[in-house]
């Protein structure tokens, strides 16, 4: 590996990283062949979701590092409130100093649903994600914390504190983006983000780490949803089936916003929900949110994303029935023309 990509290293002679991360609903003792499948294949990134209550990000992450030799783990992402900060830190610090240089971890609000699954829901979400980042990073830098608010340290400090740790965000939102910008390494964007939407939070975090004194290129690693197969048909048919489900999910938001379809959404949605969406979402909507079809197509994704200032792209695989196929794929098609 040779060149940057805003935080992990690359493949000599690729023009943007490329990562993968595997379905949740792997079940557990397949997750380590599905690790080193994609260090094997010639992924530059592997990327960990926490996905309550599938896996857990860090134990998973310890898993992936232990198993491999050379590719990167993120953990993208952990909610801010399911751990205290300092215990957030720890775990960083443990994994990072036993694999320098091979971490990064987001950390973001934590979807809605499953935060009121949990009772952790906050008057106040940035207050808490700028509360909980900002005390992660200043105890992986060494510092000891006193301090109340949300959480509360008293003479708190790590005994090991790492090697740095790009430490990012996974948020949505323009002002939870200008907060990443002014807080984070980086920022974990999802996977339905556009080009579009990459270029929105490329400008409000630029603006925001300028503002703030922050030197260095913040990172934007780009997930995205991946159906691939020769069949472009049916890899399409998938994704749109996929898309389907989260767009109704989720609703209007930046991510939608950016594309002007926020009331077509709305209208679809009211009249039906996912089946609605699926029955009629137009066809550039799977080209706007996902990589789907051929592998040329998923390629164009990728360099599309790149161009849009994804300092990655993160290949999302859905299906752990066609998980190996997929990378065969992307390693085979995909990965040597990135």
């Amino acid at each position: 590996m040779s060149a940057a990509n805003g935080g992990f290293r690359m493949r000599k002679g690729r023009s943007i990283s490329v990562g993968v991360s595997l379905a949740s609903t792997i079940p557990v003792p397949r997750l380590v062949e599905g690790y080193q499948l994609a260090e094997r294949r010639g992924f530059d990134e592997l990327w960990i979701h926490e996905d309550y209550f599938y896996h857990g990000g860090f134990a998973a992450a310890a898993m992936a590092l232990q198993a491999t030799q050379r590719i990167a783990v993120g953990i993208g992402i952990v909610s801010a409130m399911v751990r205290h900060p300092a215990v957030t830190a720890m775990e960083i610090a443990t994994l990072a100093g036993a694999h320098p240089g091979r971490l990064a971890v987001g950390i973001g609000h934590g979807a809605v649903p499953w935060m009121k699954q949990l009772g952790l829901q906050q008057k106040s979400p940035l207050r808490a994600l700028r509360e909980v980042v900002t005390s992660v990073d200043r105890l992986l830098s060494g510092e000891a914390l006193t301090q109340s608010g949300i959480f509360s340290f008293d003479a708190v400090q790590l005994a090991h504190p790492p090697p740095h740790v790009p430490l990012y965000t996974g948020v949505i939102g323009p002002k939870s983006l200008a907060l990443s910008g002014e807080i984070a390494d980086g920022t974990v964007l999802g996977v339905v983000a556009g080009p579009k939407y990459v270029e929105r939070a490329r400008q409000i975090t630029a603006d925001s780490a300028a503002s703030a004194g922050r030197t260095g290129k913040h990172a934007l690693p780009t997930l995205s949803y991946c159906f691939i197969d020769r069949d472009g048909k049916r890899a399409r048919q998938a994704a749109r089936r996929a898309l389907a489900q989260m767009l109704a999910d989720a609703g209007p938001d930046l991510l939608t916003t950016v594309y002007d379809i926020d009331d077509q959404l709305r209208d679809m949605i009211a009249r039906g929900g996912v089946a609605v969406v699926e029955a009629e979402m137009p066809d550039e909507w799977i080209d706007w949110f996902a990589a789907a079809g051929e592998p040329e197509r998923c390629l164009e994704r990728i360099h599309g994303l790149s161009r849009a200032g994804a300092t990655s792209v993160v290949l999302v695989l859905t299906d752990p029935a066609t998980t190996q196929l997929s990378m065969d794929l992307l390693a085979d098609h995909v990965l040597p023309c990135a």
